[in-house]
């Protein structure tokens, strides 16, 4: 766990130096003083401005971010699905449902604070320093992760000693794709584990709405009040987050079933993702992929894929005669009297979040108390590596394919949508089968 932590924090503080040399280099060059961003960007992409060095540490601290995504991934699925559940047996009185609570609501707290400080960072140090105050923090914050992780340790004598590794027997199915995702197949709980993978494969998250909501992002976020209500909508999705928490938490305290606890959620996340798919046929609504396959060619599609990779700006993909997202001070106030579907779309996507927390700590809850102690770590990195293909597999249609574009985001909706309601029904034949 210390192993993992450490290089989790030793990733992030590398990503955040190699970010600020990179910012620093590309936004302090002297020849690009006094010109605006977008200017400056050109400049650079079109060959008026070398960028070299510059260039290779934003890679480079791409390079270490996923490897810090890969320690954070690691150290995850150790505390929350296998420490946490030794240190509920050796507790008296510990129960699965409390501990995963307090986890989640953590959680929750940090997704309702981080957008806030972090853009408190961005306004008052700049893009360079705030990178080098976000390793200051993650150093800070391993003094006091280490510390807890040791403390928590030597508490729980449990955690000192394993049962021996399970001996699986050759099968074609090892051969083909390994004892752990043979082992992740032979669980009870493979349905549940399978439909929260499916939950990955879905565009209605804050991130890639943002997208949806404003193309023209670098004169949004000029903007105090249209910042503000961006920063609301994700806070109120974490709100609401911790309620789901906290229904999940009620709920578990009464004994109700674990399984139909989260049913629940996920049919709470179901009805309020439909909303996003009302949101389509209503006034407001851009989505328009008639009028975007007309326009679209091939050399307008791949300029478009380059540069949604490489963000450089397309010029092809703006001919196209679709329209755009208005600008405005007040987001809710110009959703509200202008773009009902706007407004239906982010009250769903928010709404959402209650079922989703409700349902995500009681399908770890399932695999935490079915799976066998020394199955745990193997299972895992199974459901981890499912996980993330579908976010994989999402992230390439969105950023290759079909792109966050107002006019083509309805066919993404119905997609995530589909994907998400596979995943109740899934979880649904398991709640069936266990009631029988």
């Amino acid at each position: 766990m210390q192993i993992m932590l450490a290089c989790n924090n030793l990733a992030i503080a590398a990503s955040s130096i190699c970010f600020y040399l990179s910012l620093s280099e590309h936004f302090e060059n002297g020849a690009l003083n006094g010109l605006p961003r977008q200017q400056r960007l050109a400049a650079v992409h079109e060959g008026r401005v070398e960028e070299g060095r510059g260039e290779a540490l934003f890679w480079a601290a791409l390079l270490f971010n996923a490897l810090s995504r890969v320690a954070s991934e690691a150290q995850k699925a150790a505390f929350l699905k296998d420490w946490i559940i030794v240190i509920v047996d050796d507790s008296e009185n510990g129960q699965l449902s409390t501990h995963n609570f307090v986890c989640a609501t953590i959680d929750q707290v940090a997704a309702f604070f981080a957008p806030i400080l972090c853009g408190i960072a961005l306004d008052t140090l700049g893009k360079p320093y705030s990178a080098l105050a976000f390793m200051a923090w993650n150093l800070c914050s391993w003094i006091v992760e280490a510390l807890v992780i040791n403390n928590l340790y030597q508490r729980t004598p449990s955690l000192h000693c394993r049962d021996s590794k399970s001996q699986t027997e050759p099968n074609y199915c090892s051969a083909l794709f390994g004892d752990a995702f043979c082992m992740w197949r032979r669980q009870s709980c493979w349905r549940p584990m399978f439909a929260l993978s499916l939950l990955f494969f879905t565009v209605l998250g804050f991130d890639n709405s943002i997208n949806f909501r404003s193309p023209s992002r670098t004169a949004a976020n000029r903007n105090c009040r249209r910042r503000c209500s961006e920063y609301f909508e994700v806070c109120t999705g974490a709100i609401l987050g911790c309620v789901g928490v906290a229904c999940y938490k009620f709920m578990g305290d009464r004994r109700y079933n674990i399984v139909l606890i989260g049913l629940i959620g996920l049919i709470f996340q179901n009805v309020f993702l439909n909303l996003t798919t009302v949101s389509i046929f209503l006034p407001g609504n851009q989505f328009d992929l008639q009028g975007y396959a007309k326009n679209v060619t091939f050399s307008s599609w791949f300029d478009t894929a380059y540069g949604s990779i490489f963000h450089v700006k397309n010029q092809t993909m703006a001919r196209c005669n679709v329209p755009t997202i208005q600008e405005s001070e007040n987001g809710f106030s110009w959703m509200l009297h202008n773009s009902p579907s706007l407004l239906v779309f982010f009250v769903g996507l928010t709404l959402a979040r209650f079922g989703l927390w409700m349902a995500d700590p009681a399908i770890q809850q399932i695999m935490q108390e079915t799976v066998l102690e020394n199955e745990r770590y193997r299972v895992n990195l199974a459901q981890n590596s499912m996980q993330e293909i579908f976010s994989f597999l999402k992230d390439l249609l969105v950023g290759v394919i079909a792109f966050p574009l107002v006019y083509t985001f309805g066919a993404l909706i119905v997609t995530s949508v589909t994907f998400v309601f596979a995943g109740l029904v899934i979880y649904l034949s398991y709640f069936i089968s266990c009631n029988l």
